[in-house]
């Protein structure tokens, strides 16, 4: 896996910033306005304007990375790091950046890039600031030397005598505190490099006292000669006690210049051991920034690669549950397969028993009919030898009956040709007979025709003509 540059992305992201800045801007950045001077704490302030959709607190103001201040080709320093942002909303000043600064600047010129960002939008912008110098100590000097005049022409005008106030050279002389800050006596302005301190710490002192001290001499004498012996006594006592006053404000302003001087060295050593003190520490934060930069890209490292892990293990499992649901829906297909194949089997094995079942149910209506048919045969067998029975009876009957009436005429014929025999009479026989029979002419036979209800099993009835010695008679077939 490749190390992922993290320079170059930021560089790319600054690039794309600037490139769309202008048309994604939502807001302006105004001009920087300045209300400190050297030897104070940095104070500006920035208008904002054309921020109808942007509120104070969505608006974040931060100092630009090293990499913003080495495109825009400007010096990162340390000092920048002290500044503080501050997004203010007025309602008569509208929205402004106030930048305050945490430790006082030395330095007449400043040149910082600040970022900022809103929702809509990012901007980075360089600021270059030309701060005030400070006022001389020269002004405080005279103030001094004018207050010592007055008190001095005040003095004079009491006493009658010529008395001049020496002035205090600690109020003309700067103070060295221990901040490595050299102020003067307004407590406002600073010089920002040693030289100045050099420079002050070469200017005599004993020149100013060499001075007083010729004026004062010049006062007495002046004042032996007009106000007598004992103005002049008295001026030279008050002479020689201002000048002993003198000696001794010397000697203190020597002790105080050096002590001064000491505490000028005292400051150059801090302020030495503060520059070395900041490299080591500008060094350490630099290291602590790569160890913080290599250590972001080794956990973007580690992070990129769990993810590419977690990938990995999102993937297979996945894959896994993929198969798994493949698998799944295989199985279902095959038990709905089986579960079809069943169902088929017993639509076969129903249609076969329902097939079987028809079968013997035909079978069985072909029986019955059969059954039917047979019975109904039988029957018919039976009525038909029933009718053959009857039939065959009445035949007989109506033979026995034709018998009897054959020999009852038999008889009759007899028992008149006996008759006639025994009337002597000669009888034809033949003739007689014959007469007897056309007067007595077959009957026909008293069995009755059958009904038309009386049919066969076939449902039809026949009739058949039987003549026999001339009966007739009836008969179905």
């Amino acid at each position: 896996m490749k190390r992922i540059n993290l320079q170059r992305i930021q560089k790319f992201l600054l690039l794309c910033a600037l490139v769309f800045s202008t048309a994604a801007q939502a807001m302006r950045i105004g001009d920087i306005t300045v209300q400190s001077a050297v030897g104070e704490r940095f104070f500006a302030i920035v208008p904002i304007s054309d921020t109808r959709r942007v509120r104070a607190e969505q608006i974040l103001v931060s100092l630009a990375p090293r990499s913003v201040y080495q495109r825009m080709g400007v010096d990162w320093e340390y000092f920048h790091t002290g500044l503080i942002f501050d997004v203010i909303e007025d309602e008569r000043e509208g929205i402004y950046l106030r930048i305050v600064s945490k430790d006082v600047v030395f330095e007449p010129f400043i040149d910082f890039v600040i970022s900022f960002r809103w929702p809509s939008g990012f901007i980075s912008r360089q600021f270059t600031v030309l701060l005030d110098m400070p006022l001389s100590s020269a002004a405080p000097a005279s103030r001094n030397s004018n207050r010592a005049n007055t008190a001095s022409s005040s003095a004079n005008r009491n006493s009658g005598s010529v008395v001049r106030e020496t002035p205090d050279l600690s109020r003309v002389e700067p103070r060295v505190d221990g901040s490595n800050r050299i102020s003067n006596s307004t407590g406002r302005n600073a010089n920002r490099q040693q030289r100045g301190d050099d420079a002050r710490t070469s200017r005599p002192v004993d020149s100013g006292a060499g001075v007083e001290r010729i004026t004062v001499v010049d006062e007495v004498s002046e004042a032996s000669y007009l106000g007598g012996e004992s103005a002049a006594r008295q001026a030279e006592q008050l002479a020689k006690a201002q000048l002993a006053a003198q000696r001794r404000a010397e000697e203190e302003a020597a002790a105080r210049q050096r002590a001064e001087t000491k505490a000028r060295e005292e400051a150059r050593a801090r302020a030495e051991a503060e520059r070395e003190a900041r490299a080591r520490a500008e060094a350490q934060r630099q290291a602590r920034e790569e160890a913080e930069r290599r250590a972001q890209a080794e956990a973007e490292a580690r992070l990129q690669a769990e993810q590419a892990a977690r990938a990995r293990e999102v993937a297979a499992a996945e894959a896994r549950a993929r198969a798994e649901r493949e698998a799944t829906a295989r199985a279902e297909a095959d038990k709905r397969a089986r579960q079809e194949a069943r169902a088929l089997n017993v639509a076969e094995q129903q249609a076969q028993a329902s097939a079987q079942a028809q079968q013997k149910a035909e079978a069985e209506a072909a029986a019955r009919a059969r059954a039917e048919a047979e019975a109904r045969a039988t029957a018919k067998a039976a009525e038909r030898a029933r009718l053959a029975a009857e039939a065959k009876a009445r035949a007989e009957a109506e033979a026995r009956a034709q018998q009897a009436q054959r020999a009852r005429a038999a008889r009759e014929a007899r028992a008149l040709a006996e008759s006639q025999t025994a009337q002597n009479e000669p009888i034809d026989v033949s003739s007689q007979a014959e007469p007897s029979q056309q007067a007595a002419p077959a009957k026909p036979s008293t069995a009755v025709a059958p009904e038309p209800a009386q049919r066969s099993a076939t449902g039809q009835a026949s009739w058949d003509h039987v003549s026999r010695s001339g009966d007739t008679l009836w008969a179905i077939a």
